[in-house]
């Protein structure tokens, strides 16, 4: 490149750079020491950057596998099916135990595993993670409400956190179905 063409600050950098090299060169050490001073002390920069950045990478999850996000009930029906369970109807927001704080959590499903002609009621309860916990005592008044609704039939009553079922009069079966639903929708689907 034509050094006419160059800015002058360039300029006077390279030849700057030109004179340490010169003086090195014929032997002067001491003009060359600043330059090597500053390339050791970016080198240094540079290999704690990198210790850092390989310390950092070993610390977000190397050593630990990601722990699997609940399916949603679009997944949870799916499993459902994959399970043998058919489903009949969906209504939202209907709970075992009307009028209760639940409500907003409830799905009620009217479920069938073979025979259609035999329904059963599935009520799914949904959390967040952090109030899975803390609604168990509600849980379990909703579901004293259900077996004296239900008197002489038996109540089935499944966690898998973040989700509750709760249903009167399942076989083994379709709680066996339901159950593994569940567990598969619970570990990502």
């Amino acid at each position: 490149m034509n050094n006419d063409l160059r800015h002058p600050v360039v300029l006077a950098q390279d030849m700057a750079t030109l004179d340490v090299f010169s003086s090195f060169m014929v032997g002067d050490i001491d003009t060359l020491a600043p330059l090597v001073q500053r390339l050791r002390g970016t080198l240094d920069e540079l290999v704690r950057l990198v210790v850092l950045l390989a310390l950092l990478g070993t610390g977000c999850g190397a050593t630990a596998s990601p722990t699997p996000t609940p399916g949603d009930l679009t997944d949870l029906r799916t499993a459902l099916v994959r399970n043998g369970v058919t489903t009949l109807s969906a209504v939202a927001g209907e709970s075992a135990c009307p009028g209760r704080s639940l409500d907003d959590n409830a799905v009620h499903l009217t479920v069938a595993l073979g025979d259609p002609t035999a329904p059963r009621d599935l009520f799914l309860y949904l959390f967040r993670a952090r109030e899975f916990d803390g609604e168990g005592a509600e849980m379990d008044g909703c579901a004293a409400v259900y077996v004296a609704a239900n008197p002489g039939a038996p109540v089935s009553r499944i966690e898998r956190a973040p989700y509750r079922a709760l249903g009167a009069g399942w076989s083994h079966a379709l709680n066996a179905a339901i159950d593994a639903a569940l567990a598969e929708t619970v570990n990502g689907g």
